[in-house]
């Protein structure tokens, strides 16, 4: 059994094919057409939305990128500083340790020096120990451990005292020496005429009953004037004041004779002294309330 194809008409054909009518068909390809034409108006549009996004992004992300930077110029920057600072504490500290050692040294010198001076304070107090010992003692001496040969009719000897009592003009003296230096030191008390010096050990004798100033083995100083004399008036010192001490010092080694007021020396002295020789007090006037204190 075969086909049989007949013609049919386009108004056939269509309704054929569809339920719709012409006109809806063309309703619809207007609707397509605007909905198309509408998509392609608003797909540029998106575009141009995620574009300025995008943009608006891009920008943010400079500003923030930016910021980094500053940071990082912030922060390289402080490093910088943080090094420069411990570079100075570094330097600061070697410094320190620079005094330290140096207030170390110092210290250690200082020390030392402190130890030297007590140790020469300690020889110092050592040396003066005896003489600090010794100077009591002396001051004690009796006249008699002084004065050894005298004229009883003439002196009298009382504790370290020494008192004329004779109108004729007279000397004392002490024990002979032959070496070394030695002093022989008075204080007169009263207005009494006295000289004190040396003579020589073997001429001494002959004047416990007279003057022994005017020998030529002899060298005694004056209170009244502070003449000085050796067989003859010989120069003039200072005159020592009532109640001042005043000495003889004689050096057997040089063979010297100085006279100290209150233990200043004074511009004349003797030389060529004899020795060995013995010291002597010569007193010329006859006060009973005049002392001579040793």
């Amino acid at each position: 059994m075969g086909f049989r194809i007949s013609p049919v008409s386009d108004r056939q054909y269509f309704s054929a094919k569809t339920d719709r009518s012409v006109p809806d068909l063309l309703e619809i390809q207007r609707h397509d057409e605007m909905r198309h034409q509408q998509k392609g108006q608003q797909q540029p549009d998106q575009l141009q939305t995620k574009l300025s996004e995008s943009e608006r992004k891009c920008a943010k992300l400079e500003q923030e990128v930016e910021i980094l930077r500053a940071d990082k110029a912030t922060f390289l920057s402080l490093i910088t500083s943080l090094q420069k600072e411990k570079e100075q504490l570094q330097r600061e500290k070697e410094q320190i340790q620079q005094e330290k050692e140096q207030l170390r040294s110092e210290l250690v010198n200082k020390s030392r020096k402190l130890e030297e001076r007590e140790k020469n304070q300690a020889l110092v107090q050592q040396a003066i120990q005896p003489i600090a010992t010794e100077v009591p003692r002396m001051k004690q001496l009796l006249a008699s451990d002084v004065i050894v040969a005298f004229n009883p009719n003439h002196f009298i000897l009382s504790g370290s005292t020494v008192r004329h009592i004779s109108d004729q003009w007279t000397g004392c003296f002490t024990r002979p020496v032959s070496k070394g230096i030695h002093r022989l030191t008075i204080k007169n008390v009263g207005t009494g005429g006295i000289m004190i010096g040396v003579c020589d050990n073997a001429e001494y004798p002959k004047f416990l009953k007279s003057q022994t100033h005017n020998s030529p083995k002899a060298a005694m100083m004056g209170n009244s004037n502070g003449y000085l004399w050796t067989a003859g008036h010989a120069g003039q010192n200072t005159a020592p004041q009532n109640g001042q001490e005043w000495s003889a010092e004689a050096d057997l080694e040089k063979r010297t004779l100085h006279f100290f007021i209150k233990d200043v020396q004074q511009p004349h002295y003797v030389f060529n002294i004899p020795v060995p020789l013995v010291f002597a007090l010569d007193v010329y006037t006859a006060r009973h309330d005049d002392l001579i204190r040793l």
